[in-house]
């Protein structure tokens, strides 16, 4: 199946997620993630502002700021026309407070008030897509924002992929420029990837 056709598969099982359950099972993937070794011993920990039917993260955010980890979100930067936007990991204190609407609607860091983390510096990502599969092939919304963010050189962070169950594939097709994730975390729990 191409990608536009897999994308809509998956935003319409989505979609069949009521909002009381994608509450519920946002839950149980943040009590997974927040279960992980790598997640306990991470200091800077990457999560994200969820889209309308992604699987919440606040509560991973909260407690992340609670137990005083660092904590960043990404934001799209908008670069002068000639280059390509890019994902940046901008620091978090307040959160929400702190954020406002961004790119694409989803909550991010004001323009003029970023604090840029280090790639080098992330201990821990929560990646949001569309699907993962069992080898920790991601499908996102096309945009390739994470990947080209994976691709530096300097990120050595375990790469965490959330999503509901309905969105896990035996196997998705892959690109040559797809980053694969180290684990996949649904509400059913955490999913080591294949090798």
């Amino acid at each position: 199946m191409a990608k536009s056709r897999l994308r809509k598969h998956y935003l319409a099982l989505r979609a069949q997620i009521s909002p009381d359950d994608a509450a519920r099972k946002s839950l149980a993937v943040a009590r997974a993630v927040l279960s992980l070794p790598d997640y306990r011993s991470a200091r800077t920990v990457m999560a994200y502002s969820a889209l309308p039917g992604e699987v919440e993260a606040g509560a991973i955010i909260s407690a992340a700021l609670g137990e005083g980890k660092r904590v960043c979100l990404p934001k799209v930067r908008r670069p002068p026309r000639h280059l390509r936007q890019e994902l940046v990991a901008c620091l978090v204190d307040d959160y929400p407070g702190d954020l406002e609407p961004g790119a694409f609607g989803v909550l991010e860091v004001p323009d003029g008030r970023e604090m840029v983390i280090p790639p080098a510096e992330i201990d821990l990502m929560l990646i949001p897509g569309l699907a993962f599969d069992l080898c920790g092939i991601r499908l996102g919304y096309g945009a390739g924002y994470y990947d080209r963010f994976l691709a530096d050189p300097a990120v050595r962070a375990t790469t965490v992929g959330v999503c509901f169950m309905v969105q896990l594939a035996q196997i998705l097709p892959r690109a040559p420029h797809d980053r694969k994730v180290q684990y996949v975390v649904t509400e059913e729990g955490v999913q080591p990837c294949l090798i």
